[in-house]
């Protein structure tokens, strides 16, 4: 398929002009104007293989960091979530908009929480992403890279032909090939190899992307590093949201099995690492059954309560939170790495999707609770409450407020 050129459009939010606090007064006071936010999209036109499902060529939008800084060898990579498609005709109606195409994509990013896969009413999903020190005092100047999501598949198709529809269209499945060509991309054009910390970030269907490429990312930054003879990076893994339950009575086990199906089985987007790949190959396809076994350092954001695992007619939450721990304990938070150092984990009880980093968890949001893991201190962020549980939501939109 003959790839157009992208179209440039503006974005429908307002930019972040100010924050605002109300003191015990009422009076709402400016603290700050976050910098400008600035990203630009690469299109991976030189990597033929890297497609979205319209067979328009993938890409991702940088925003690097400022030359010279003390933080410019530091890198946040988020991968975008958006659900998944299983089906002929869902991923056909997915080309019509950003989850299957680069076509309609913007080409520069002026707004600060769009291009950290906020929406203007959420609640920060992303918020490493933020370059505002205000609510992300520890990457905010970091180099900042989102890959968009336009394959349907949590970057893990890899089907060599396209699917031909019975409506004639053909759909490509290769999110492998976006996931390979942007990190490839990232090392020859934007000194990847020199990194020294990376975290690596998606949310929802890039949570789980995350847990099913945490190694094989990994392994591209530390060959841009041997490649620009730098030593191996430290790496942290944040999959937010994605530890999705292999569980017959919730729609997603059956979801997850079409789309692996839809793409013919393929196996080369399943972790690098899964002890069922030759008995039972599909359990691949749900962390619980191998997070143990990734080697690269995990940190989870994962709700005990989250709304789109779908708790069926008569089900306990309180029972989903405790299986949910139970598993994310055996798998994750339990698991001693080679080096001698433990996996963390922020863990919490607002019923959310996503969205949860500017939490509170003992005193912590996501950021910080990262940022003492990193520094050799305290890994787990737990607040494990029964269900509901209206003030473990304790967080407030961002931005908090707009001027004009």
């Amino acid at each position: 398929m003959q790839a157009m050129a992208p179209r440039e459009r503006t974005t429908t939010c307002r930019p972040v002009i100010a924050i605002l606090v109300l003191l015990s007064t009422g009076t709402p006071t400016v603290l700050a104007t976050p910098p400008p936010d600035i990203a630009t999209a690469t299109y991976l036109t030189d990597y033929p293989e890297a497609k979205c499902l319209d067979g328009s060529p993938g890409y991702y939008y940088l925003r690097p960091a400022a030359s010279g800084t003390a933080n410019a060898t530091k890198w946040v990579v988020h991968l975008q979530g958006g659900g998944w498609c299983s089906d002929s005709a869902g991923c056909a109606g997915r080309t019509k908009k950003y989850l299957g195409t680069s076509l309609t994509s913007v080409t520069h990013y002026t707004n600060v929480t769009e291009f950290a896969d906020c929406k203007c009413d959420n609640k920060g999903c992303g918020a490493l992403m933020l370059n505002d020190p205000t609510v992300n005092e520890f990457t905010h100047d970091w180099n900042a890279v989102f890959v968009r999501y336009c394959d349907g598949m949590s970057f893990a198709g890899n089907m060599s032909d396209p699917l031909t529809t019975p409506t004639g269209q053909k759909l490509w499945f290769r999110g492998l090939e976006i996931l390979r060509a942007t990190f490839d991309s990232l090392a020859s054009t934007a000194a990847l190899g020199d990194a020294t910390d990376v975290i690596l970030n998606g949310a929802s269907a890039g949570g789980l992307a995350t847990y099913l490429h945490a190694d094989r990312m990994a392994g591209y930054v530390r060959a841009a590093n041997a490649a620009a003879r730098h030593p191996p990076a430290r790496i942290v893994a944040l999959p937010d949201s994605g530890f999705w339950p292999d569980d017959p009575l919730k729609r997603f086990a059956g979801i997850f099995r079409g789309w692996f199906a839809l793409q013919g089985n393929v196996t080369d987007g399943l972790p690098v690492r899964c002890k069922w790949a030759r008995s039972n190959v599909t359990r691949c396809l749900f962390p619980q059954y191998w997070a143990d076994e990734i080697e690269t350092r995990l940190f989870p954001l994962q709700s005990l309560y989250d709304p789109l695992q779908n708790f069926v007619n008569n089900s306990s939450p309180d029972a989903h939170g405790d299986w949910l721990l139970d598993n994310l304990n055996q798998t994750v938070l339990q698991t001693r790495r080679p080096d001698g150092t433990r996996n963390g984990g922020y863990i919490y009880s607002c019923a959310r999707h996503c969205g949860g980093e500017l939490l509170s968890v003992n005193g912590f949001t996501a950021v910080t609770a990262l940022e003492t893991l990193l520094g050799g201190g305290q890994s787990l962020f737990l607040d494990h409450a029964s269900f509901p549980c209206k003030s473990c939501c304790n967080d407030s939109p961002y931005p908090p407020a707009l001027t004009l």
